[in-house]
């Protein structure tokens, strides 16, 4: 939340979990299900170009028979409405907002979030019904347009915000290692999961047999794992982080203590696996290199555990329009609204590689 906000009047029981599409496997586009308390509504969230996570595109679409639906830009500063967009015919339908408390901006301009609800019949007049946590709002999904396509009014799951389970991640499909099948007219072609994301496989490859029972019919998936998946192709000894759906190669094993992982996390795919992952990560993936070599803790105390020499946070990068751009400073984070809980770790020297852009200043 920025500094700007004073107080919230919004009912905090209203307020719903914010969907992280980093931790989700596949690229933007994103469809999200919420079953609010009373309504259900679709929730599309894509990219929009540019470097900048300040603004917003909000829009409204509902299903046939279903009036009288708004969505309010909030600011918490002025407890009140900045902008809005509606479905009573001459309501607009879709807004560009702007991140309160951003750089240059005056407190009482721009939004923390979005509240969903509508005009009832007789003297309750305008309804709030739901919303979003504004650092969540923005830190997820800034930079992007965001799709509310309300489909019932009348089907919802009776919890409130505060009744909902918050979410787990990564948000998969299927858990790892589920086998699929799909039957092609000119035979059939099987699949692994792994990271939420379908890998082709053969027989013999990591023991797998096309005889297996297990074998469930095939559901489409992406073809990129979630951010933090880690991965071994068979037949290799390599390990592979992927962040934006590219992977990155762990070139030293102790690095994956010094990352944040362990063994246990990691997971085989099929051989040529990686060859199905993009050259470039995702535009508005945020890196950084882990600079300084780890450095092993002598002692029966502490066996293998790992820390990395130094202490400094080193260089940030964005990667924006295909390309890699340095992001210069701390004021270029902040002015550009880019959340510093998104930034990746990778090993050092796996960012060579991908095709530097312009810098992104001051």
């Amino acid at each position: 939340m920025t500094v700007c906000v004073s107080a919230n009047y919004l009912d905090v029981n209203s307020s719903y979990p914010v969907l992280d599409p980093r931790r989700v496997a596949g690229p933007l586009p994103h469809n999200y299900g919420y079953a609010f308390a009373k309504d259900g509504v679709v929730v599309t969230v894509e990219r929009r170009p540019g470097p900048s996570s300040c603004q917003m595109e909000i829009v409204l679409a509902s299903a046939p028979g279903l009036n009288k639906k708004g969505i309010l830009a909030w600011n918490f500063h002025q407890n009140w409405y900045v902008d809005s967009i509606g479905n009573r015919g001459g309501d607009k339908t879709s807004m560009v907002i702007q991140k309160a408390g951003a750089p240059g901006q005056a407190c009482g301009t721009g939004a923390d979030t979005v509240v969903l609800g509508s005009w009832e019949v007789g003297l309750l007049g305008w309804q709030a019904h739901y919303y979003f946590p504004p650092q969540d709002f923005w830190d997820f999904w800034g930079g992007c347009k965001v799709t509310f396509m309300w489909f019932t009014d009348q089907a919802g799951s009776g919890k409130w915000g505060s009744q909902a389970p918050p979410p787990t991640y990564p948000m998969v499909q299927m858990p790892d290692n589920t086998l699929m099948r799909r039957a092609l007219s000119t035979g059939e072609d099987f699949f692994v999961v792994v990271g939420g994301a379908a890998f082709p496989i053969h027989d013999g490859e990591l023991g797998f047999s096309s005889a297996d029972p297990s074998i469930i019919p095939f559901t489409p998936m992406p073809s990129t794992p979630a951010d933090g998946t880690l991965v071994q192709q068979w037949g290799s000894m390599e390990v592979h982080v992927i962040y934006g759906g590219h992977a990155f190669f762990i070139r030293d094993p102790l690095q994956i203590f010094t990352l944040g992982f362990d063994w246990s996390r990691v997971r085989a795919i099929p051989f040529r696996g990686l060859f199905q992952l993009p050259d470039m990560p995702f535009d508005g993936t945020l890196l950084r290199e882990q600079t300084t070599a780890p450095v092993r803790l002598e002692g029966p105390r502490h066996d293998n555990l790992l820390h990395p020499a130094g202490g400094e946070d080193p260089d940030v990068y964005l990667v924006d329009d295909q390309k890699l751009r340095h992001v210069t400073s701390t004021t270029a984070m902040e002015k550009n609204c880019l959340p510093w809980r998104h930034v990746r770790t990778v090993p050092e020297g796996s960012l060579a590689d991908l095709e530097p852009g312009p810098d992104l200043g001051p």
